[in-house]
């Protein structure tokens, strides 16, 4: 799920021969996820060619990839296939080193910024200002405020994609 993927598929989508009300579109999809930029742009440009785009989920759909399944009129996905949460990874200068390999920064999940928030609040009971403040600082300490501003960012970019991609199906506009 990579943005280089765009040109590709529209070359592909360029030749298509019949009108686009008479064209359905049902590619498979099977990707871990990577860029959150892609699912909207993809689904877009697929539908400016078709009047019925579906995808079909053999195994999994993480990520982007679950972003862009949402934007279909139908997902036909195997028993055994598998849709992911929408949860980006954040990458950028500002992450910190991974212990095993100081040469390469840690990945950031949204989720889990998300899930020590909850933990600290909902398991460990701290609902005090100043108590979560220092809660927060510990995580702060660890993983440098910009790189958790920029978790914020794709965490809001996410959810933003998920509520415009469901909005292009007509029962839920």
């Amino acid at each position: 799920m990579a943005m280089d993927s765009i040109r590709i598929i529209y070359e592909h989508l360029r030749r298509i021969a019949t009108l686009k009300e008479e064209t359905r579109i049902d590619p498979f999809l099977h990707s871990n996820g990577s860029d959150g930029t892609v699912p909207w742009r993809l689904v877009t440009l697929i539908r400016e060619h078709c009047d019925e785009f579906n995808v079909i989920v053999p195994h999994r759909a993480f990520s982007a990839a679950t972003l862009t399944a949402l934007g279909t009129n139908s997902i036909i996905i195997h028993p055994m296939g598998m849709l992911g949460p929408t949860d980006p990874t954040v990458r950028n200068e500002y992450n910190p080193l991974n212990p095993g390999n100081p040469n390469e920064l840690l990945g950031i999940r949204v989720e889990d910024v998300t899930a020590f928030i909850s933990l600290i609040k909902d398991d460990v009971g701290i609902h005090h200002e100043d108590e979560l403040v220092q809660a927060f600082n510990v995580l702060a300490n660890k993983v440098h405020p910009l790189a958790l501003g920029n978790v914020r960012c794709f965490h809001s970019q996410s959810r933003m994609l998920a509520k415009k991609l469901l909005c292009l199906h007509p029962e839920f506009r």
